[in-house]
């Protein structure tokens, strides 16, 4: 019986009865994101009259441009580093390897969501654009909070340190901020999406997220973001997305009066 014991434990010590497994917690957050943001969707789905199959499509496409997108602006953002001995063959490579900027994603999703939309011919674009737009803010309220446990987007030193939850910080926390100010935006555009259907929800999210980025670049901290004359790339393209709808409200005010 002893015999026995040993060759059992002797040959259990060539197995691995335990695996260990780093996973990254923004990788983590970012799939919950797109977890719940599928099931809102699917749930959503029924009430805007979008059959599955067309949903999967339209899901897919979402994820494609996000990532894409949110890519390629990165490259964009860092131009001037990358044109120091950078050579043609790298170019796949680097835009592989490279992070994500949330604005880039953005525009990526709504682009390619649209796009597949457009060739479905099924959905019109405002009522397909309110189907989307809570999702949004829901999906980037987790990719935030991946941020924040993995030390990237960061804000500026605090004069002293404090504590939340157990935990010593010496920065403003930017990347929680914002992922209150994104929970609270996707339960607006809820509320909104129920008692004012016509609204349009994609103008409100995207005016409203604008204003709040272009605030929280002041509180942040990390350098590698793109800086143009003055202002930070998001604060351009925020300052841009407001410009757009005010000059988009004025020419729909100023048709109506000619009417």
């Amino acid at each position: 019986m002893k015999k026995w014991h040993l060759a059992i434990s002797k040959e259990r010590r060539q197995l691995f009865p335990y695996i260990s497994i780093t996973v990254p917690s923004y990788s983590v957050m970012a799939f919950l994101g797109a977890f719940f943001t599928m099931i809102f969707l699917y749930c959503r789905s029924k009430a805007f009259g979008i059959e599955f199959d067309d949903f999967i499509k339209l899901f897919v496409a979402c994820i494609v441009g996000c990532i894409l997108g949110a890519k390629l602006l990165f490259l964009i953002t860092m131009v001037p580093q990358l044109t120091i001995n950078l050579q043609v063959w790298q170019i796949p490579f680097l835009y592989v390897s490279s992070g994500y900027v949330f604005y880039g994603g953005l525009f990526g999703t709504i682009a390619c969501y649209k796009y597949i939309n457009n060739r479905m011919g099924k959905y019109t674009w405002e009522n397909a654009r309110n189907f989307l737009a809570p999702a949004l803010p829901l999906f980037h309220a987790f990719g935030r909070i991946g941020c924040f446990l993995a030390g990237c987007c960061y804000g500026v030193p605090l004069n002293s340190p404090i504590m939340l939850a157990g935990i010593e910080l010496t920065r403003i926390p930017v990347q929680l901020m914002e992922s209150g100010f994104e929970f609270f935006l996707f339960f607006f555009l809820l509320i909104c999406s129920k008692r004012y259907k016509k609204q349009n929800l994609m103008e409100i999210y995207l005016v409203m997220y604008a204003i709040f980025r272009f605030i929280i670049e002041f509180f942040r901290g990390d350098i590698d973001r793109g800086y143009w004359i003055f202002l930070y790339t998001s604060q351009w393209i925020s300052l841009g997305i407001v410009c757009y709808y005010i000059y988009h409200h004025i020419k729909n005010k100023m048709l109506k009066t000619k009417a």
